[in-house]
């Protein structure tokens, strides 16, 4: 096999393991107060119930692929732990704006995740499911990602996600070019042994994505090392987080009783 081949199924494998930032979200089905700050640990912002909003240090990182056209440049996410940001591509012609601000006219707000344009941010109308709502095109010179675009085309929020991305490849000359699709799909409620919440946590960020939504009375708190599995990704660490019992029934042993 071909270096550029083995390069290109190395990579492939890569963007089908990865996610983008999604919304936070349930299911109509559920009981909303379950699905909560307490709960998942992200909340719309600004709180106004809370009398601070802890701002984590932003690192610009210095070595970014292009943006390509009007692209989504960067990621922010307002959770317990504060405002998180990502900075995924350099803007041609301007700098991407990484504060939280949904009157810049730069930024498409999907409750607690706000995602950032290098020009203009679209208007988007809501998703119905199996919609398209998101696609991300990443070119790469050999191992080295050079540019990537990635386009919002409807709103996936409420009780939905974005689903598993579709992938597939293609080649120009030497430049390898990854696209991944992205539809908008019901978040489910989960199962036994499903994980219901990843976390990404750095000493600059926390970045939270539900997976599915816990049945009542359990819940997905993410300040958890129990039913957690916790993996070090570089200077990093990657936390998958199972469905827990409810405080009040771990507080309370005899409300177990049938």
């Amino acid at each position: 096999m071909h270096s550029v081949e083995i390069v290109a199924l190395s990579i492939l494998v890569l963007a089908v393991t990865a996610g983008t930032g999604s919304p936070s979200s349930g299911s109509s089905m559920f009981n909303d107060n379950e699905f909560n700050r307490e709960d998942n640990e992200i909340a719309i912002y600004p709180d106004e119930s809370e009398n601070e909003i802890q701002v984590r240090e932003y690192e610009p990182v210095q070595s970014l692929p292009a943006c390509l056209e009007n692209s989504v440049c960067g990621y922010l996410q307002v959770n317990s732990r504060g405002i998180s940001r990502e900075n995924w591509c350099t803007c041609k012609h301007s700098t991407c704006p990484m504060e939280w601000d949904e009157r810049d006219g730069h930024s498409v707000t999907q409750g607690s995740d706000q995602y950032k344009y290098c020009g203009t941010a679209p208007e988007l109308k809501s998703c119905k499911l199996g919609d398209v709502a998101y696609t991300n095109a990443q070119r790469y010179l050999g191992e080295e990602l050079i540019a990537k675009y990635d386009k919002m085309y409807c709103e996936c929020s409420g009780h939905n996600k974005l689903g598993e991305p579709q992938v597939d490849f293609q080649m120009e000359g030497e430049i390898l070019i990854l696209n991944s699709i992205y539809k908008c799909v019901e978040l489910p409620l989960c199962g036994d042994g499903d994980i219901c919440k990843a976390i990404t946590e750095t000493s600059t960020s926390l970045i939270v994505k539900v997976e599915c939504q816990c049945p009542y009375p359990q819940s997905c708190p993410s300040s958890t090392n129990k039913l957690a599995k916790v993996e070090k990704v570089g200077k990093g660490l990657y936390k998958q987080v199972q469905c827990q019992s409810s405080v009040m029934k771990r507080t309370y042993p005899w409300l177990n009783k049938n």
